[in-house]
């Protein structure tokens, strides 16, 4: 039953993005799909989690990757997306972006040597007020994870905090103290930011370009991405509520 509302639920949502994608060319405005998941824990909830559904069983999280890799999709990052939204561009067939909130410590137990043998890119959101804490990554780890060169790292802000509900000197502290904390430590311009439980309005969006950024992304489910929304992009929650043919439908969706 619940696997049925959740294809429906889908469906509707490509019904609806299609009438969207109509309306936007009328006016003239361009559009692409591309899938951009969205992931937080991978590894197994301890019994007292309160969120399990945030979590992704390792071994599923392994077969999601090599099915990605095995079928020739092209994960690209959001500054890849945002321009071709911006320049009109076609962008490679099976274009894919992941994502990871909060920076946790099994990113980089986990996560990385999964991303590291099939190649594939991913964006790192993390508060800058969490890292070297206990569960969290280190600032050592994110060194290493940059020379890489297949992870990006994006703001979460500093403190995780429902960005909605701060005043104006607060927002603007938490949107440009972490890029300014990522640039002194890692050496690094950020471009993209999660807002904190995915919540944000028309003033929060021009903030967020005030300082810097490019692009956005939101927790509302979507593929369909336009050149008018950088600032709110659309994600596919991936949780412990899915199997891989789930996975694979998700991903395959088209018009």
């Amino acid at each position: 039953m619940y696997k049925s509302f959740r294809t429906i639920t889908e469906k509707g949502i490509i019904v609806k993005e299609n009438i969207e994608e109509k309306i936007a060319s009328i006016k003239g405005e361009y559009t692409l799909r591309v899938p951009i998941l969205m992931y937080h824990h991978i590894g197994i909830p301890p019994a007292n989690e309160i969120r399990p559904q945030l979590y992704v069983h390792p071994d599923l999280f392994r077969q999601e990757m090599e099915y990605l890799a095995k079928n020739k999709y092209k994960t690209i990052t959001l500054e890849n997306l945002t321009s071709a939204l911006m320049h009109h561009k076609k962008l490679p067939n099976k274009s894919i972006v992941l994502t990871f909130d909060d920076g946790y410590i099994d990113f980089y137990t986990i996560v990385f040597p999964i991303l590291k043998k099939n190649y594939i890119k991913s964006t790192l959101f993390i508060s800058t007020d969490n890292i070297n804490k206990p569960n969290y990554l280190s600032l050592h780890q994110l060194q290493s994870l940059l020379k890489s060169k297949i992870v990006t790292i994006g703001s979460h802000t500093v403190s995780h905090l429902d960005l909605t509900r701060l005043n104006e000197n607060r927002l603007v502290f938490e949107l440009i103290k972490s890029k300014t904390w990522f640039l002194n430590k890692l050496k690094v311009q950020i471009s993209s930011i999660a807002y904190p439980i995915g919540k944000y309005n028309k003033k929060i969006i021009f903030e967020t370009q005030k300082s810097g950024y490019t692009n956005a992304v939101i927790t509302n489910y979507g593929y369909l991405h336009n050149e008018k929304g950088a600032y709110n992009l659309k994600r596919i929650r991936i949780g412990n509520n899915i199997i891989l043919s789930d996975f694979i439908r998700r991903i395959s969706i088209e018009n």
